[in-house]
């Protein structure tokens, strides 16, 4: 049985433990994030990506981003086939919003859920909320 806890308290714990315990904070966010896309989901959340598209897990990756987090908000817009561009949009105060930790495991976590329908993804953050933008960007293709 899970919760909601609040966001600042998942971005503390990732400002405290990352940097403490890994030389590469962000690398150890990258692979955590992999590992939550393969070892978190429930049975049902795995065989629809195993049996889903990569265009349909792309379209969804909005919904997938409210089965974390209940702040700030993943758009995804399909530009061509196989190209895609999300925004995330959110607040910058650590009691509001996910950190940039959260905003670069994105990208990992993705890559990790896209494995399952056997794609590759690449996929890059283009700007950051945390950088001066107002929103994070990514572009996302296989």
């Amino acid at each position: 049985m899970g919760g909601w806890y609040p966001i600042g308290v998942w971005n503390r714990a990732l400002d405290r433990y990352l940097p403490t315990y890994f030389g590469d904070p962000m690398k150890a966010m990258l692979e955590l994030s992999q590992v939550i896309a393969r070892e978190d989901l429930t049975t049902l959340y795995k065989l629809i990506l195993k049996v889903g598209t990569p265009t349909f897990i792309m379209g969804k990756s909005g919904s997938l981003w409210g089965r974390y987090f209940d702040t700030a908000t993943l758009v995804p817009k399909e530009l061509t086939p196989r190209r895609w561009h999300l925004k995330l949009e959110g607040s910058r105060l650590e009691d509001e919003a996910p950190s940039a930790y959260t905003c670069e495991g994105v990208c990992a976590w993705l890559t990790g859920a896209l494995e399952l329908t056997g794609t590759t993804l690449n996929i890059v953050q283009t700007r950051c909320r945390f950088g001066g933008s107002p929103a994070c960007e990514y572009e996302a293709s296989w």
